[in-house]
């Protein structure tokens, strides 16, 4: 339940953006991001298990997928809903896609092949896609994401998100990152 304000990794180099960041060129991604060894494999690059898509919405968590894994993730997993599984494997079929979990057995085995989360592109707002979250978050230990629906469904109820993320987390200090835009803070904070 505590807030913190972190830095993000800028620094004193924030100080040199007057007004706006420059433009994300190859240079500047050379100085600011350490290169992946030469005989590094995506077994050593870590795996992330983005969970979203329900029926209609598997876009968000395919462009979600795209992005880790060009940022040099080692393996990505699509957690969907079962109607949203032949899309998103049409759509990236360098990710590994698996179904919501049904049983506890499912969720562990999801849960026990990440090393971070990403809850929330394309999950919707519906009281399945909230069960769901309230069960990854009561169990899961280990760094997390919350991002788009994974917020509009604790629309006005961020005591009750904070208790999930805190939950777990009182038996190891792992991050809980919330990305909200200005709409889906406002809902969360009910202004």
């Amino acid at each position: 339940g505590t807030i913190v304000v972190a830095a993000i990794g800028l620094g004193a180099e924030s100080g040199r953006f007057a007004q706006a960041p420059p433009l994300v060129d190859a240079a500047m991604v050379r100085a600011h991001v350490p290169p992946i060894a030469a005989d590094a494999h995506k077994g050593v690059r870590k795996r992330l298990a983005i969970v979203g898509g329900a029926l209609g919405m598997a876009g968000a968590p395919v462009l979600a997928a795209r992005a880790a894994l060009r940022s040099g993730i080692g393996m990505v997993k699509l957690c969907v809903a079962r109607e949203s599984m032949g899309a998103v494997q049409s759509a990236e079929p360098t990710a590994m896609a698996v179904a919501w979990p049904e049983t506890e057995r499912e969720r562990d085995e999801l849960l026990g092949w990440a090393h971070a989360l990403l809850i929330g592109p394309g999950i919707g707002a519906t009281p399945r896609a909230r069960a769901l979250v309230g069960d990854l978050l009561s169990v899961w230990t280990g760094p997390v994401v919350l991002d788009a629906d994974a917020l509009t469904l604790f629309e006005g109820e961020p005591a009750a998100l904070g208790a999930l993320l805190g939950a777990a987390r009182r038996t190891r200090a792992s991050p809980a990152v919330i990305t909200p835009h200005v709409v889906e803070f406002a809902r969360l904070a009910g202004l």
